[in-house]
């Protein structure tokens, strides 16, 4: 059982990570859960982390990879 504080984000590394496919433990600015290395959501709080994705489009842009995001 995982019992990590985590965003969306960090299930793609956390994937890559299980089937043996991640070097490291990050995969874009995920962490795999199955490592000890710290989420940005353990790291910062969901609310900075939530706060920083409404206010930074080209952040959101790289985490979601939407060409497009209106503003």
């Amino acid at each position: 059982m995982i019992d990590t504080h985590a965003a969306m984000f960090d299930i793609f590394p956390t994937l890559l990570h299980w089937f043996g496919w991640l070097e490291g433990n990050r995969a874009g600015i995920g962490v795999s859960l199955l490592g000890d290395a710290p989420t940005l959501v353990q790291t910062h709080g969901v609310d900075e982390v939530n706060a920083r994705l409404k206010v930074d489009l080209a952040l959101s842009r790289v985490i979601w990879n939407r060409d497009a995001v209106t503003e």
